[in-house]
Protein backbone atom coordinates (compact mmCIF):
# COMPACT_ATOMS: atom_id res chain seq x y z
CA UNK A 1 0.00 0.00 0.00
CA UNK A 2 2.89 2.32 0.40
CA UNK A 3 5.41 3.31 -2.02
CA UNK A 4 8.88 2.24 -1.62
CA UNK A 5 10.73 5.70 -1.02
CA UNK A 6 13.61 5.70 -3.31
CA UNK A 7 16.83 6.35 -2.39
CA UNK A 8 17.96 9.47 -1.68
CA UNK A 9 15.15 11.08 -1.18
CA UNK A 10 14.24 12.65 2.12
CA UNK A 11 11.59 10.29 4.00
CA UNK A 12 8.01 11.91 4.79
CA UNK A 13 6.44 12.10 7.61
CA UNK A 14 3.05 10.02 8.35
CA UNK A 15 -0.01 12.24 6.41
CA UNK A 16 -2.08 11.52 9.59
CA UNK A 17 0.84 12.93 11.96
CA UNK A 18 -0.53 16.36 12.71
CA UNK A 19 2.50 17.30 14.48
CA UNK A 20 4.45 16.51 11.10
CA UNK A 21 6.40 18.70 8.93
CA UNK A 22 3.86 18.58 5.66
CA UNK A 23 6.08 18.21 3.06
CA UNK A 24 5.67 21.80 2.24
CA UNK A 25 9.35 22.39 1.30
CA UNK A 26 8.95 20.55 -1.70
CA UNK A 27 6.54 22.71 -3.18
CA UNK A 28 8.23 25.61 -2.04
CA UNK A 29 11.71 24.58 -3.55
CA UNK A 30 9.70 23.84 -7.02
CA UNK A 31 8.41 27.24 -6.76
CA UNK A 32 11.48 28.94 -6.12
CA UNK A 33 12.89 27.12 -8.79
CA UNK A 34 10.06 27.95 -11.30
CA UNK A 35 10.94 31.79 -10.30
CA UNK A 36 14.67 31.17 -10.88
CA UNK A 37 16.85 31.95 -13.56
CA UNK A 38 17.71 28.03 -13.81
CA UNK A 39 14.22 28.17 -15.47
CA UNK A 40 12.72 31.01 -16.09
CA UNK A 41 15.87 32.27 -18.83
CA UNK A 42 15.09 28.68 -21.26
CA UNK A 43 11.90 28.95 -21.06
CA UNK A 44 11.57 32.84 -21.98
CA UNK A 45 14.74 32.41 -24.69
CA UNK A 46 12.34 29.15 -25.61
CA UNK A 47 9.56 31.82 -26.27
CA UNK A 48 11.23 34.55 -27.68
CA UNK A 49 12.56 32.43 -30.37
CA UNK A 50 9.31 30.93 -31.15
CA UNK A 51 6.97 33.04 -30.75
CA UNK A 52 7.41 35.06 -34.11
CA UNK A 53 4.96 32.49 -36.13
CA UNK A 54 2.27 32.86 -33.42
CA UNK A 55 0.10 35.60 -34.32
CA UNK A 56 -3.92 36.44 -33.38
CA UNK A 57 -5.83 34.80 -35.75
CA UNK A 58 -8.07 32.29 -34.30
CA UNK A 59 -7.20 29.39 -36.46
CA UNK A 60 -4.43 26.70 -35.15
CA UNK A 61 -1.54 25.70 -37.39
CA UNK A 62 -0.14 22.44 -37.37
CA UNK A 63 3.40 23.79 -36.69
CA UNK A 64 1.97 25.54 -33.27
CA UNK A 65 1.25 21.80 -32.11
CA UNK A 66 4.60 20.80 -32.37
CA UNK A 67 6.00 24.05 -30.78
CA UNK A 68 3.64 23.38 -27.90
CA UNK A 69 4.96 19.91 -27.34
CA UNK A 70 8.63 21.35 -27.19
CA UNK A 71 7.76 23.56 -25.10
CA UNK A 72 5.79 20.83 -22.65
CA UNK A 73 8.95 18.98 -23.17
CA UNK A 74 11.39 21.47 -21.56
CA UNK A 75 9.40 22.34 -18.81
CA UNK A 76 9.25 19.23 -18.06
CA UNK A 77 13.13 18.41 -18.74
CA UNK A 78 13.56 21.13 -16.44
CA UNK A 79 11.59 20.25 -13.88
CA UNK A 80 12.42 16.55 -13.75
CA UNK A 81 16.22 17.58 -13.64
CA UNK A 82 15.52 20.15 -10.78
CA UNK A 83 13.99 16.98 -8.82
CA UNK A 84 16.70 14.88 -9.44
CA UNK A 85 18.84 17.71 -7.75
CA UNK A 86 16.49 17.46 -4.50
CA UNK A 87 17.24 13.72 -4.59
CA UNK A 88 12.87 13.56 -5.43
CA UNK A 89 11.27 11.45 -7.98
CA UNK A 90 8.16 12.61 -10.34
CA UNK A 91 6.04 10.36 -8.79
CA UNK A 92 7.10 11.58 -4.77
CA UNK A 93 6.24 15.31 -6.13
CA UNK A 94 2.93 14.37 -7.83
CA UNK A 95 2.03 12.50 -4.56
CA UNK A 96 2.92 16.36 -3.02
CA UNK A 97 1.02 18.31 -5.33
CA UNK A 98 -2.04 16.09 -5.14
CA UNK A 99 -1.99 16.38 -1.39
CA UNK A 100 -1.46 20.41 -1.64
CA UNK A 101 -4.53 20.56 -4.01
CA UNK A 102 -6.59 18.10 -1.87
CA UNK A 103 -5.29 20.28 1.26
CA UNK A 104 -6.22 23.73 -0.36
CA UNK A 105 -2.28 24.30 0.27
CA UNK A 106 -1.05 27.51 -0.58
CA UNK A 107 1.61 25.43 -2.89
CA UNK A 108 -1.28 24.07 -4.68
CA UNK A 109 -0.51 27.20 -7.34
CA UNK A 110 2.13 25.35 -8.30
CA UNK A 111 0.77 22.31 -9.36
CA UNK A 112 -1.71 24.57 -11.28
CA UNK A 113 1.41 26.40 -12.96
CA UNK A 114 2.97 23.49 -14.26
CA UNK A 115 -0.62 22.14 -15.21
CA UNK A 116 -1.21 25.26 -17.61
CA UNK A 117 2.19 24.14 -19.47
CA UNK A 118 0.14 21.68 -21.23
CA UNK A 119 -3.14 23.82 -22.18
CA UNK A 120 -2.35 24.53 -26.16
CA UNK A 121 -5.24 27.61 -25.89
CA UNK A 122 -2.89 29.34 -23.14
CA UNK A 123 0.06 28.65 -24.23
CA UNK A 124 -1.21 30.07 -27.97
CA UNK A 125 -2.36 32.70 -26.32
CA UNK A 126 1.07 33.65 -24.54
CA UNK A 127 2.91 32.86 -27.65
CA UNK A 128 0.87 35.50 -29.98
CA UNK A 129 1.08 38.36 -27.09
CA UNK A 130 4.45 37.44 -26.85
CA UNK A 131 4.96 38.29 -30.46
CA UNK A 132 2.96 41.50 -30.51
CA UNK A 133 5.17 42.94 -27.58
CA UNK A 134 8.48 41.90 -29.26
CA UNK A 135 7.15 43.41 -32.26
CA UNK A 136 6.04 46.71 -31.01
CA UNK A 137 9.42 47.18 -28.43
CA UNK A 138 11.33 46.95 -32.11
CA UNK A 139 8.82 49.28 -33.51
CA UNK A 140 9.37 51.61 -30.87
CA UNK A 141 12.99 50.98 -31.28
CA UNK A 142 12.72 51.55 -35.12
CA UNK A 143 10.26 54.93 -33.64
CA UNK A 144 13.26 56.30 -31.09
CA UNK A 145 15.99 55.54 -33.84
CA UNK A 146 14.02 57.66 -36.74
CA UNK A 147 13.18 60.49 -34.15
CA UNK A 148 16.55 60.87 -33.45
CA UNK A 149 17.42 61.37 -36.79
CA UNK A 150 14.53 63.80 -37.43
CA UNK A 151 12.25 61.58 -39.32
CA UNK A 152 8.73 62.02 -38.33
CA UNK A 153 7.39 58.82 -38.18
CA UNK A 154 3.49 60.32 -37.58
CA UNK A 155 3.59 57.36 -34.94
CA UNK A 156 1.45 59.12 -31.93
CA UNK A 157 1.73 57.12 -28.63
CA UNK A 158 2.20 53.33 -28.93
CA UNK A 159 2.76 53.13 -25.03
CA UNK A 160 0.15 50.24 -23.07
CA UNK A 161 -2.10 51.72 -20.33
CA UNK A 162 -2.07 49.46 -17.64
CA UNK A 163 -5.10 50.91 -15.74
CA UNK A 164 -7.22 49.37 -19.38
CA UNK A 165 -8.17 46.69 -17.14
CA UNK A 166 -8.62 43.21 -18.95
CA UNK A 167 -11.27 43.41 -20.75
CA UNK A 168 -9.58 46.70 -22.76
CA UNK A 169 -6.34 44.22 -23.02
CA UNK A 170 -7.72 42.87 -26.49
CA UNK A 171 -8.82 46.31 -27.83
CA UNK A 172 -5.61 47.26 -26.54
CA UNK A 173 -3.80 44.82 -28.54
CA UNK A 174 -5.18 45.41 -31.57
CA UNK A 175 -4.46 48.91 -31.64
CA UNK A 176 -1.03 48.28 -30.84
CA UNK A 177 -0.53 46.06 -33.75
CA UNK A 178 -2.10 48.49 -36.38
CA UNK A 179 -0.02 50.91 -35.07
CA UNK A 180 3.08 48.77 -35.09
CA UNK A 181 1.82 47.80 -39.23
CA UNK A 182 1.48 51.13 -39.91
CA UNK A 183 4.79 52.20 -38.43
CA UNK A 184 6.35 49.40 -40.54
CA UNK A 185 4.49 49.95 -43.43
CA UNK A 186 6.15 53.89 -43.15
CA UNK A 187 9.32 52.54 -42.56
CA UNK A 188 9.58 50.70 -45.59
CA UNK A 189 8.29 53.12 -47.66
CA UNK A 190 11.00 55.47 -46.31
CA UNK A 191 13.65 52.99 -47.25
CA UNK A 192 12.18 52.40 -50.83
CA UNK A 193 11.91 56.06 -51.83
CA UNK A 194 15.10 57.26 -49.44
CA UNK A 195 18.67 57.75 -51.74
CA UNK A 196 21.50 55.67 -50.41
Amino acid sequence: ETAQRPEGCPSRPDPHDTMADDDSWVLEAVMSFLRSPEYTTPVMNFIDNRCTVFDQDEESKLEFTAIHQEFVALVFKLLEGFLGEIGLTQEVFAEQCDRAMKNGSEFAVVYQQIMTVEDFASFKRMMAKRNVELNLELLRQMQAQQEQAGIDTGGGDTSVDSAGGEDDYEAQDQRELEEALKLSRMTFEEQIHSPE
